[in-house]
């Protein structure tokens, strides 16, 4: 179902570890008629919305890897959720389910302006696939544990390089622009793990993260900033 799919990617997103406990949850909230399934990390945020029925307008979050555990076990066509004694009651046929859930006040969602101006992309795993393999290990050199995303005239190329080898790789054509974003290749492996070669996305910018959305589909990364290795000089 389209619910667990959402849980399931929220549980791809969150980290299994992590010393701020909050973001190993998935941040659900209910409002209006849309349901939104959010998860991420400091660098990263995906939120993905589904249409539902709305009793009470509120958030909850709870962890990610139970949210999607209870959902694989239901088995029944309609699922419901309620806020019970501190705890995430989920409940679908004959099954219910209770899920601990910590303050949702407490979740640092990180804040995702829609971009002014977006192109299509496509391709997104193979272009990752091609290039993550060869950014620097090295924690102190942060530039080089990007991809650089490069939308030009003739479409988007994507380089990486740890300064001894060199990968770079031509993507979507359609994709065409004039600026680059250092994109650290452990967030572009994020979103090469969500989305399909063939799904057409729409990329911008907000100034501080690059934000790749379709249709109740959204995800962002922070970008680096400063200097690239001119991968001329390599």
């Amino acid at each position: 179902t389209e619910l667990l799919a959402a849980a399931q990617n929220a549980e791809r997103i969150a980290p299994r570890v992590s010393t701020i406990e909050i973001l190993q949850c998935a941040y659900l909230q209910a409002e209006q008629d849309t349901l939104t399934v959010a998860s991420g990390n400091l660098e990263i945020a995906l939120e993905q919305q589904l249409p539902a029925q709305i009793e009470n307008e509120g958030s909850v979050v709870v962890k990610a890897p139970l949210l999607s555990g209870m959902l694989r076990l239901l088995d029944g066509e309609r699922v419901t959720f309620q806020v019970k004694s501190g705890k995430l009651v989920v409940s679908s046929g004959n099954a219910e389910y209770a899920i601990p859930v910590m303050d949702a006040e407490q979740y640092p969602r990180m804040d995702i302006p829609c971009p002014a101006a977006t192109v299509p992309v496509s391709g997104i795993p193979s272009l990752t696939k091609r290039t993550a393999f060869a950014v620097s290990e090295e924690a102190a050199r942060p530039m080089l544990k990007c991809v650089n995303l490069i939308f030009g005239a003739d479409g988007l190329q994507a380089v990486s390089t740890d300064s001894f080898r060199i990968a770079s790789a031509k993507g979507d054509r359609e994709s065409r622009g004039n600026i680059s974003f250092l994109v650290p290749a452990a967030s572009l492996e994020k979103l090469a793990a969500l989305v399909e070669n063939r799904e057409k996305l729409q990329v911008g910018t907000t100034g501080k993260a690059i934000v790749f959305r379709k249709e109740n589909f959204l995800f962002a990364a922070r970008i680096m900033e400063g200097p690239y290795l001119a991968v001329s000089q390599v």
